[in-house]
């Protein structure tokens, strides 16, 4: 089932490569097309809207169909909309095909995870979500260094229209390359999902209070690295091109590259639980003196450091999670937990625009410190006993 891990790795990089040569700088895009600030933090409203319920219904359809189909073709799919992207000049439209594209996204998160939990011995699950962040923060270093030089001679359609183009090599990887790992018929099923209906999984105090410290951590991701704050601060507070606020966040992701397996690693003698309170607070407390540094040379050290405990809390709350539900039910927990916090969590990019409009432009990251500290407090009540030796 190794032969997952290399599948699921390897599309993810080069599918994360060709997405972040231009993803990182739609909100200037947005701009460009004739979207206000505010629209365009209703347009990441909307768009992790999809992701949240995609998540929800690709975690019941990975539990019922298998985890395969899922994730091969909502990649498929991509093709087409990605394509249409590439063609349009309406904000609007591009919202659109972009909602499609998120959708699917959601559908295949929890069978990604699922499948890669699956995949390999309990005790080694922390190093495989690592090597799974690490293609992934390897495609951040990768992607926007290239889109660093590619945005100086070709449009953002065109980068859109390559992504297109990797779409369909990945659909084909996957297709030919993955393996399922749902067991169909397996008494070991069987008897977890009489004794564990999810209603009664997900009423457990331990995976309640992680929904609600997943919750906070979402808004908080919302806000930061996967919200529009930094590119447009970047842009208009700290002066930095597009090239410049690209290559920004590629050094960023550097130390999420190499620090991944190790953090996986860590997490697999220690247990999530400790990496994940202490780094739901430092990765947005890293952004609070980049936003007063001035140039591009001043933040990078921030950004390294906001990276890392980027990578860290997002692996360790994968690593909880899987520990704290069964084969039976997993993907289905992920896809509930994935429609929770992103409906949530998706608000936080229209909150955070009306603080900033409200209170100025360091406004969203201070909120982002603030919901960290409650998402660390609601992990406090998690406790659990699993193969890690240090984990209570």
């Amino acid at each position: 089932m190794k032969r997952n891990i290399v599948v699921i790795t390897s599309t993810l990089f080069i599918a994360v490569v060709s997405w972040y040569t231009w993803w990182l700088l739609l909100p200037i895009y947005l701009r460009e097309l004739g979207a206000t600030d505010m629209q365009v933090g209703i347009s990441y409203t909307i768009l992790n809207l999809a992701f949240a319920i995609g998540s929800v219904v690709g975690g019941f359809m990975g539990d019922r169909f298998g985890r395969k189909p899922i994730i091969v073709l909502p990649t498929f799919a991509f093709v087409i909309f990605y394509l249409l992207a590439s063609q349009t000049q309406n904000w609007q439209f591009l919202v659109g095909f972009l909602f499609v594209i998120w959708f699917g996204t959601g559908l295949q998160d929890p069978c990604f995870t699922s499948i890669i939990a699956e995949s390999i011995n309990e005790r080694r699950r922390g190093t495989a979500f690592g090597i799974m962040q690490m293609a992934f923060s390897a495609g951040l270093v990768i992607g926007p260094f290239l889109g660093s030089f590619l945005v100086k001679r070709f449009n953002m359609a065109f980068l859109i229209l390559i992504t297109a183009i990797v779409s369909l090599v990945c659909a084909v990887i996957r297709a030919y390359g993955l393996k399922e790992t749902k067991r169909r018929n397996s008494p070991e099923l069987v008897i977890h999902t009489d004794r564990e209906g999810l209603s009664r999984v997900l009423l457990n105090k331990n995976l309640v209070w992680m929904l609600i410290g997943g919750i906070f951590l979402w808004i908080v991701l919302c806000i930061t690295v996967w919200g529009p704050f930094i590119a447009l601060h970047a842009k208009d507070f700290v002066g930095l091109s597009k090239s410049e606020i690209n290559l920004l966040f590629s050094i960023g992701s550097i130390s999420a590259a190499i620090f991944s397996i190790l953090t996986g690693k860590i997490i697999d003698k220690i247990g999530g639980k400790p990496i994940f309170i202490i780094s739901v607070i430092l990765h947005p407390l890293a952004f609070i003196p980049w936003l007063f540094t001035g140039n591009l040379v001043n933040g990078i050290p921030y950004f390294i450091f906001a990276y890392l405990f980027y990578q860290g809390v997002y692996i360790a709350y994968k690593v909880i999670i899987s520990d704290l539900t069964s084969p039976a039910n997993r993907a289905r927990v992920f896809g509930v937990f994935g429609a929770i916090t992103g409906m949530i969590g998706a608000f936080a990019p229209t909150f955070g625009m009306l603080t900033k409009i409200r209170f100025g432009p360091e406004a969203p990251f201070l909120m982002a410190l603030a919901i960290g500290l409650v998402s660390a407090v609601c992990l406090l009540f998690v406790s659990y006993k699993t193969n890690h030796p240090n984990t209570t």
